[in-house]
């Protein structure tokens, strides 16, 4: 995760910083993560990082301007992010820039990526720019306000994202989302311990499997408790005239 004293940390599942990135200036972007790990976002610097998964510097790109939105990658490994220099730019996984798109505004939308290559991304022009894999225009919907917000795909293709006119659109594309490649990978799919305790626990660092329902029960069986005895009533003394 990023931070805006241009700090990137690497957590593990315990919380615990496994290590530091320092940008130039401060991150406002969340960081995105390719097949192979390999970590990209951007900063105010006008700077495009790409690191490794063990915190050291891979390759980096300067753009004309700060770079506020998040970066995508798409299932080749392609990296795409946009820049208040104007551009989306599409960054091979060694850092070699492949094309910039060109809109009439600052670019702070997170690219969203089709099946079918297209990518998706707002600019302050006030559309909505599909561009194709190669970095070709395919279409631009116009809107009366600045888009600043990550447009969504569905399965069926159509495009849903909002604009500062505080409407929102859902816009006929041609394909739905592309998969996540990291979500895919082998990084995702790590187990957490099975807890070995005779008790059902709430602890952090397991994973009781057996069903939430016990966990708000008591922690001894009832059968355990001790049982007091009921006492008697006391019955009321009787008023008695001399």
């Amino acid at each position: 995760m990023a931070s805006l004293n241009g700090v990137l940390y690497a957590v593990d599942f315990w919380g615990k910083v496994k290590w530091k990135f320092k940008a130039s200036e401060k991150v406002n972007a969340s960081p995105a993560i390719g097949p192979d790990g390999t970590i990209y976002f951007g900063a105010f610097d006008g700077h495009v990082y790409a690191i490794k998964p063990n915190g050291t510097k891979k390759w980096t790109f300067a753009t004309g301007a700060a770079v506020r939105g998040s970066a995508a990658v798409g299932p080749d490994g392609v990296v795409y992010v946009g820049s208040d220099d104007r551009k989306l730019y599409a960054f091979a996984p060694d850092g070699f820039k492949l094309w910039s798109y060109t809109t009439g505004g600052r670019v702070r939308s997170t690219p969203a990526v089709s099946t079918d290559g297209t990518i998706y991304v707002g600019s302050y022009d006030n559309s909505l720019h599909a561009v194709s894999a190669a970095g070709v225009k395919a279409w631009e919907f116009a809107t009366d306000s600045a888009i600043s917000s990550s447009p969504a795909l569905a399965a069926n293709g159509v495009v849903y994202f909002g604009g500062w006119n505080k409407r929102f659109y859902a816009v006929k594309g041609g394909a739905g989302l592309a998969p996540n490649v990291w979500a895919s990978s082998v990084a995702m799919r790590a187990r957490r311990p099975r807890c070995r305790s005779p008790r059902p626990c709430n602890s952090p660092r397991r994973s009781c499997a057996r069903p939430s329902r016990f966990r708000t029960r008591s922690r001894w069986p009832s059968r355990t408790r001790a049982r007091l005895p009921r006492s008697s009533p006391v019955p009321k003394p009787r008023a008695t005239w001399q």
